[in-house]
């Protein structure tokens, strides 16, 4: 099974240029988590797409703030969609989650807060990484967790580490939060297949950022550590264009 994650910057801007279609087609993707999709109640992301009916189509818009935040999952499998019982409500009303059964599996895509520059969300980003921990410690089963963290964990996932020491997406607090993850028996898919790497998954859009490679890794795969050795690729694919980001993709053994 091929699963990817992408936060695509605004869905419909993106397939205005691009098609994402073809993107599906191209890599025989199974289950495609978007984030930051940007959609208002009305648009119609199969009719819009040109996708015929054995795809499957589950979203979580923004209602607080008309074409902000939201994800979407576009699968050929029909999943199970279950209830997100987080207490924060603004993070409920910024559409910001999906989670689903399948088989013995739970699939969450999630698009963390930014945290913004002055770093006053940052506390509301920690409140969202103990919720999903807590989720993954209560509940049975395997985990295969998908999204734009916006945070990056180690100095080898962002270009200019020592000039972000302490920053937003890079605070002491944060890459604590991604430290624990391991402890409750999750695995960063891409670091644990390429440990000493230096890939990225997000570029600034200012100073040619992208063409240069100054990024950060904010889009991460974690799958429990009893699915580790089913895990057959895992891919950065630097080069799709039409989002800040690029997709991750997955292949798995399910």
């Amino acid at each position: 099974m091929i699963l990817v994650t992408w936060n695509i910057n605004g869905l419909r801007s993106f397939q205005r240029n691009y098609s994402l279609k073809e993107f599906l087609d191209h890599h025989s993707i199974d289950i495609l988590n978007l984030q930051e999709t940007k959609l208002a109640d009305g648009w119609d992301i199969k009719k819009k797409l040109l996708l015929d009916d054995t795809w499957h189509i589950y979203q979580n818009i923004a209602s607080s703030r008309k074409g902000y935040a939201g994800v979407a999952t576009i699968s050929k499998i029909n999943l199970a969609q279950l209830p997100i019982d987080i207490p924060n409500q603004r993070f409920r009303e910024e559409g910001r989650m999906l989670l689903f059964q399948y088989q013995d599996c739970h699939i969450i895509n999630i698009y963390f807060p930014q945290g913004d520059r002055t770093k006053k969300d940052v506390p509301y980003k920690l409140e969202v990484c103990d919720y999903i921990t807590e989720m993954v410690q209560t509940k049975p089963g395997k985990w295969l967790i998908f999204g734009d963290f916006n945070m990056a964990h180690q100095e080898l996932d962002l270009a200019r580490p020592k000039q972000n020491l302490g920053n937003n997406m890079f605070t002491a607090e944060e890459r604590k939060r991604m430290a624990h993850l391991p402890q409750i028996g999750l695995i960063d898919v891409f670091r644990a297949t390429y440990p000493n790497d230096q890939k990225f998954t997000w570029w600034p859009y200012a100073y040619n950022a992208r063409e240069r490679n100054i990024g950060w890794r904010l889009d991460y795969i974690f799958v429990s550590e009893c699915l580790k050795d089913k895990v057959k690729r895992v891919e950065i694919l630097k080069d799709i264009p039409g989002s800040d980001h690029c997709p991750v993709l997955l292949e798995v053994e399910m």
